[in-house]
């Protein structure tokens, strides 16, 4: 599939890159597409190579300069990395890729420069090689004086310097371009579920009614840090809000800061730091005052929600943060099984001890308490349906005994289970 570089990465990034790299080296920077039918140029064109320009200036010469820029810029892309050549004309121009993944979007060159004394030899080898452009000669020789000259270990710094650059930037695209495929699959199933709620209703009504339930359903699945699961009941609890408020962008602000507020307490039972709560919550509702658009605003609740559920566990600070993801993955879907730590170890190919250190050490929390937590958030789920008796839903959860279910059920929610289904 063919991305567009304009999609990936910001004109006004890319040329402010130029600018300030023209103005630190000296040396003349320019973007070009792969297929050289999109460029960027620095504001400064003063700093525009005279030879570059003269060179470019006959059709040959710029038939040239063109198979040897996608050339070398194919090769930066296969490289990986910084690609320094010597072009056509013999002069030295480092080349730079911007790739997205699997896809080579185009690159950044700079120079040319010569890394050589101008003497008599050096002369020679230049005429021949620029012979059959029909140039002035006296011309090129001037123009070509004019040349910045480098030493080696510049023009490697130079290109280095200009590769970490084109990298972050690239990598910001990236992660925008991200962001864009992500609101799009999330409002299409924001919309698939409007479309299922109103076909559910006689007669297309309305819904009128916050959805209490599928709240808290979403609590439930942040306090065990089942981010998957609470992105998607996420997605139908905003349709639903939608739906109910028919556009009206205040109410929509309203029930969305009531549900940020909500996510922030369930996160701070779940082992958040209050502080740190407290400040993404005056963070994130302060964004919210200056946001109109529902699909901005969607945007906007997720990433909540989601730098909330970090903080839960510090999922993007702890170290091997994609172990403790697939532990807990795991012990989330077998936790209705007599799960031990032994079985979980087997299952994820690591010793009981190592996990139990991840645990402790990581999370702050033991692997028991974990698994305690995931099974009587799930068993407040099931509570609501008043045809299953206790028993069985203690047995559902992992419990074989009802009385030690309920004795636990008690502790971590100050209610019994019978107590909790009538609150």
């Amino acid at each position: 599939m063919a991305i567009d570089v304009k999609e990936v990465i910001s004109k006004d990034e890319i040329k402010n890159l130029l600018n300030a790299f023209t103005k630190s080296t000296g040396l003349w920077a320019t973007f070009y597409s792969h297929d050289l039918s999109y460029i960027i140029l620095p504001d400064d064109q003063t700093a525009r190579c005279a030879f570059c320009k003269l060179i470019q200036s006959c059709d040959e010469g710029q038939v040239r300069c063109d198979a040897f820029r996608k050339k070398s810029g194919q090769q930066s892309a296969d490289l990986g990395e910084s690609y320094i050549a010597r072009c056509h004309a013999g002069l030295i121009v480092t080349y730079v890729p911007v790739v997205y993944r699997e896809h080579y979007l185009g690159f950044i060159t700079c120079g040319p420069v010569m890394m050589w004394e101008w003497d008599a030899m050096a002369v020679e080898e230049f005429m021949k090689k620029t012979k059959e452009l029909n140039l002035s000669e006296s011309q090129l020789l001037t123009a070509s004086r004019l040349v910045k000259t480098f030493t080696s270990t510049n023009v490697k710094a130079a290109a280095d310097l200009l590769f970490m650059a084109v990298t972050h930037i690239a990598s910001e695209g990236m992660d925008e371009l991200k962001k864009r495929k992500e609101d799009k699959e999330r409002q299409a199933k924001i919309a698939e579920h409007i479309i299922d709620t109103k076909s559910s209703k006689e007669q297309n009504e309305r819904v009128t009614q916050y959805p209490i339930e599928k709240e808290r359903e979403l609590l439930s699945k942040v306090k065990i840090g089942d981010r998957t699961e609470a992105n998607a009941i996420l997605n139908d609890i905003l349709g639903d809000i939608f739906l109910s408020n028919a556009g009206n962008t205040n109410m929509i602000k309203a029930r969305l800061m009531e549900l940020i507020a909500v996510i922030s307490r369930a996160a701070v039972e779940a082992g958040a730091s209050m502080p740190h709560m407290l400040s993404i919550t005056h963070q994130t509702l302060t964004e919210l005052i200056g946001v109109n658009e529902f699909e901005t605003m969607c945007r906007w609740i997720t990433d909540s929600l989601n730098r909330m559920m970090d903080t839960i566990y510090e999922t993007r600070n702890v170290k091997n943060s994609g172990t403790l993801s697939t532990i807990m993955e795991y012990m989330r879907n077998h936790y209705n099984e007599n799960l031990t730590l032994d079985q979980v170890a087997k299952a994820v190919y690591l010793s009981p001890y190592y996990i139990s250190h991840l645990f402790k050490e990581q999370l702050d929390i033991t692997f028991v308490g974990y698994l305690t937590r995931i099974r009587i958030e799930e068993s407040k789920t099931l509570l609501k349906d008043k045809s299953l008796t206790v028993a069985s839903i203690a047995n559902d959860v992992g419990y074989d005994d009802p009385g030690y279910f309920s004795k636990v059920f008690k502790k971590y929610t100050g209610m019994t289970p019978k107590k909790f289904r009538g609150h």
